[in-house]
């Protein structure tokens, strides 16, 4: 079974894109919802497709935990 990849293994800029974009986005997380309000002002629709790229850095960054290995 492959490892797969993790934020830790990305090069040092693509792990400080990948951390700061993760971080902007948990603001605009829906619990109730499940997905990512629009960033835009004045627009209240939940964003699928800004959802699903949240939801692959999530896997990034908790891959090995997703993955019961820790």
């Amino acid at each position: 079974m492959s490892e797969g990849i993790s934020l830790s293994d990305l090069s040092p800029h693509a792990r400080h894109l990948a951390t700061e974009s993760l971080e902007w986005s948990e603001t605009f997380w829906d619990p109730d919802g499940a997905l990512l309000w629009s960033h835009r002002q004045n627009d209240a629709v939940l964003m699928v497709r800004n959802s699903v790229w949240f939801a692959v850095g999530l896997l990034l960054r908790n891959f090995r935990v997703a993955m019961g290995w820790i």
